[in-house]
């Protein structure tokens, strides 16, 4: 290119000459005024010679002009060394580094403009233009987004139709008419060209144009490639017009021509933020779409100033059938773009682009298939969510402060915050940070003797909450093994494989048992405090927090062997209970772990409870300032066998968090308690209420969950940070733990200080996509926590759920004994749904996936 450009300026050194390169060769215009009267070949004779046939060769066009000409031929092409953004070019352009690939996903500050998305298809028919339409009402109705949709599918344009707005295109307007009109004139009112679909002036359409005899002239002059030889781009200027409009869009979404048409390749690999790629998994559209991926993954854009950009690849698979076939088909596009995307993955490691993110599955639907209009029904959007999520993740934030203009700094935040992510026995600031929600409240309410929950759900923060808060009185009977107030009286596994042998030669009950040992509990506790207290039944031995395990349980074995000691402990709990003043709550928790989990404990464990739950049942009424609270895991109660059962149905409450305000007041109470976060809260929400936390309204938790995580995640299926973390962090029965809440949040804090070091970011606390890269770490810590409470009864389910790979997955498949499938079902690691077919399917929830290195198919 530099030897043509010399050869030609010491032939005329007055010229104006360019040169660029261009993938049919090198370009060149030479304008000069010596041309004036002279044939073309004269003119070449002057500009070229015949002393450099190489070069000659390699050019593919020369203009040779006079100053005069010029103005006619338009003007001048770029001096560039890039290629135009064809298809030629881009699939050639398949082999590169990977690990410099940035996404618009992947900035924290997110973009400044409405974000391109690109709705594309290799081959037609599977519901692209459909499915753009359906997003667009999506983001608009239901989110209340401005969107413009750009019908770029020339050939064959129909937005308009799908929009019902046909009819009111114009001779003049749309897309076509307005590239045509940008070749010459700058200045166009961009307006003109769009037309409003809905009411509220949220959503827009830029038709191709009205067909007829002009259009498909203007179609059949329509040159793409030329644009990127020219100072000025007509689909730039177009796109940059639509941006800067009045109309202020949030979004601008493209429905592309199928197929290597010349204005699909510039969408794609130049203009687009986001490609959302369609297509049904066919072996016609596996190779076509791989290579696409790979020319997309190689392609930088420069249409955000200095940051160069790629275009990110999301996959539909469209139209997925009905019947037992959809799982293989699904199955096999998911592998297509595992296979796809794995150069990235190595190349990125973590911060690559999961297939389970970036695929979405439609399935076919007849009714949605065959309208020639698509309205803003909720329900036939639905299936089209996750897609709107693509595009919401990259619509820019609203403006709020700036952490960096308010006082303390976010380094002073970063360095004052902290999480308590220990166990809930083990937590220094339990009661400070512990949210009394309306179901915590009912839960501790003295009517309900019997509270049941799931692991993790907060049973132990209950009892610990009971026992400590101010003015308790409550007396600890039972308390989980690491309680650091733990009484010696609260036995464990040795002691009550020992009290089961003493029990047995005495063909004495576990009734009796505990008659026994909560008489003697609360003789010891109500004499420690002062309380009046009948005295003991002759021959009982008492007990104090002063003695050993050993001394108790001896004491404990001496009053057992007492003639009708279970009677006369009976009748001194009632003559306790009326001799107290107030109500002392007999506490009982720890029962997942104090018997063991071999088989043996666990049967002892069931006799045992079973007999406590009896003793309540008989004799609870008549302890009204004894009453019982007794925490016990879901699936223990489930497994349980007593003839008064049924007594509990009314007066037990299961332990769930039902509601993601209440469950997000957790890390939200641990953060405010942080004085330098609460005041960059309040700067940011100044509304927020001066009570309570647990007071709370949805929005104040809101406003101060924003502050601490924002409120869009990036490059993940979700689109908001709120639904992500509540979906993600759901055992397979739907329970929610707030241990593992705070401990995603302790790793996105650890991770967000050392990603300030590098690069700031002011928007929250914390940025979003910390939270993807964190829940890797959690569920491991969520899988150890399974395997340390039930021993290695679960070994089994997870060694054969990390060979298998997937979720769903049909149960034969994992070729296990069937209790031990009901036992994971039981606990929340796997979900199962049975089929019309009987064929049971089961579930990995994504609280385990990463840990068991299990990956799933696109929601369908």
């Amino acid at each position: 290119m530099v030897r043509l450009r010399t050869h030609i300026e010491a032939r005329l050194p007055d010229a104006t000459i360019t040169v660029s390169a261009d993938r049919g060769g090198l370009l060149a215009r030479v304008v000069d005024s010596g041309f004036d009267g002279e044939s073309i070949a004269q003119r070449k004779e002057v500009a070229l010679g015949d002393d450099i046939p190489e070069l000659v060769s390699q050019l593919h066009t020369i203009e040779l002009l006079t100053p005069a000409e010029e103005p006619w031929f338009g003007p001048v092409f770029r001096e560039q060394a890039e290629l135009p953004p064809v298809w030629g070019t881009a699939l050639e352009r398949t082999k590169t580094d990977l690990s410099s690939v940035v996404f618009a996903s992947d900035l924290d500050e997110g973009l400044a403009v409405a974000p391109i998305v690109t709705f594309y298809s290799l081959r037609g028919g599977v519901g692209r233009s459909t499915a753009l339409a359906s997003v667009a009402r999506l983001l608009t109705t239901i989110h209340r987004l401005r969107v413009v949709t750009v019908d770029m599918d020339l050939e064959a344009p129909g937005l308009g139709i799908l929009f019902g707005i046909e009819e009111q295109i114009g001779e003049d307007q749309g897309v076509l008419a307005a590239l045509n009109d940008l070749e010459y004139d700058d200045n166009i009112d961009i307006l003109s060209h769009v037309l409003p679909v809905d009411e509220d002036n949220r959503l827009f359409c830029m038709p191709a144009g009205h067909l007829s005899a002009a259009y498909a002239q203007r179609l059949s002059a329509l040159d793409v490639e030329i644009w990127y030889r020219e100072q000025r781009n007509p689909l730039h200027r177009l796109i940059e017009m639509l941006q800067a409009s009045p109309l202020r869009p949030d979004a601008i979404l493209i429905d592309s021509r199928t197929g290597l048409s010349p204005i699909a390749g510039p969408l794609l690999f130049d203009v687009s933020d986001l490609a959302i790629i369609f297509f049904h998994p066919q072996a016609q559209a596996k190779r076509g779409t791989e290579l696409l991926t790979q020319a997309m993954l190689s392609t930088k854009t420069k249409r955000h100033g200095a940051q160069a950009l790629t275009p990110e690849p999301r996959f539909v698979v469209s139209p997925m059938p009905p019947g037992p076939s959809s799982e293989v088909l699904a199955q096999r596009a998911i592998g297509w773009v595992e296979s796809w995307l794995q150069p990235l993955t190595v190349a990125r490691g973590r911060d690559g682009l999961s297939s389970e993110a970036a695929v979405h599955i439609v399935g076919y639907n007849a009714e949605v298939g065959f309208r020639d209009v698509v309205a803003p029904d909720p329900a036939a959007l639905v299936p089209y969510q996750p897609v709107a999520d693509w595009v919401i993740q990259l619509v820019p934030e609203r403006a709020k402060p700036s952490m960096g203009q308010s006082e303390p700094s976010k380094r002073g935040v970063l360095a004052d915050l902290s999480f308590e992510a220990d166990t809930a026995e083990q937590q220094n600031s339990l009661l400070d940070d512990y949210v009394v929600t309306e179901h915590v409240a009912e839960a501790a309410s003295a009517s309900v003797p019997l509270v049941i929950g799931r692991k993790g759900t907060g049973k132990t923060a209950l009892f610990r909450w009971l026992a400590e808060r101010p003015g308790s009185e409550a007396i600890i009977v039972a308390a989980p093994n690491k309680y650091p107030s733990r009484p010696a009286w609260s036995l464990s596994e040795a002691a009550y494989g020992d009290l089961e042998r003493v029990l047995r030669a005495r063909d004495l009950t576990w009734s009796t048992f505990w008659l026994v040992h909560l008489t003697l509990v609360v003789h010891a506790s109500l004499s420690r405090s002062g309380a009046r207290t009948p005295p003991l039944p002759d021959g009982f031995s008492a007990v104090g927090p002063d003695l050993s395990v050993l001394q108790i349980i001896s004491r404990l074995e001496a009053t057992l062997g007492q003639p009708r000691c279970g009677l006369l402990a009976e009748d001194w709990l009632q003559r306790a209970s009326s001799a107290i003043d107030g109500q002392r709550p007999l506490l009982f928790d720890g029962f997942d772990t104090a018997f063991g989990n071999d088989s043996k404990a666990r049967h002892r464990r069931s006799e045992s409870l079973s007999a406590l739950l009896s003793v309540q049942a008989e004799v609870g009424h008549q302890l009204a300032n004894l009453p019982f609270k007794i925490m016990i895991r879901q699936d223990i109660w489930d497994a349980l066998r007593f003839n008064n059962k049924s007594h509990f149905y009314a007066s037990s409450l299961r332990l769930r968090w039902e509601s993601s305000t209440d469950y997000y007041k957790v890390v939200v109470k641990q953060a405010m308690a942080v004085p330098s976060f609460e005041r960059v809260a309040r700067l940011n929400a100044p509304n927020l209420p001066d009570r309570e936390i647990s007071e709370w309204s949805a929005q104040d938790v809101e406003y101060a969950w924003n502050t601490l995580i924002g409120e869009r995640m990036k490059g993940e299926q979700t689109a908001f940070t709120w639904n992500w973390v509540w979906k993600r962090l759901a055992d397979a029965n739907g329970d929610h733990s707030p241990r593992t809440l705070i401990q995603l949040f302790n790793e996105a804090l650890n991770g967000e200080r050392q990603e300030y070091r590098r690069s700031q970011y002011e928007r929250s606390v914390i940025r979003p996509r910390l939270l993807v890269r964190s829940l890797p770490v959690v569920s491991d810590m969520a899988v150890e926590a399974l395997r340390e409470e039930f021993g290695e009864e679960l070994d089994p389910v997870i060694a054969a759920l990390r060979r298998y790979g997937r979720t769903p997955i049909p149960e034969a498949d994992l070729a296990l004994e069937a209790e031990l499938v009901d036992t994971a079902v039981e606990v929340g690691l796997l979900a199962r749904r049975e089929e019309s077919s009987g064929r049971r399917i089961l579930r990995v929830p994504d609280l385990y996936r990463h840990a068991l290195g299990v990956t799933r198919p696109g929601p369908s």
